[in-house]
């Protein structure tokens, strides 16, 4: 993945939905997102781009299967990704 759009007060990306929020998190601020703007483009790794929605959606995916394999809080859970091809 080449980006993901990370928000903090002084960022201005989408004011208008920033001005109201009050999480301070990443996680917290990602799903506000696929909840106001569900559509706006979250992730865009050059051959698929992720809406909000879609990211959660995938997330929660990824977080079901984790916890069917007995994967706890707190537990190390390895990823393997491509390397990307700039």
């Amino acid at each position: 993945m080449r980006s993901i759009a990370a928000f903090s007060e002084d960022h201005d990306f989408y004011p208008s939905v920033l001005a109201n929020r009050k999480e301070k998190n990443l996680i917290a601020l990602i799903e506000g997102n696929a909840k106001d703007i569900p559509e706006q483009t979250a992730i865009d790794d050059y051959e698929k781009k992720y809406s909000y929605g879609e990211f959660v959606d995938e997330s929660n995916l990824l977080a079901g299967h984790l916890c069917q394999e007995k994967v706890k809080p707190g537990d190390v859970v390895g990823l393997f990704m491509d390397k990307l091809q700039i």
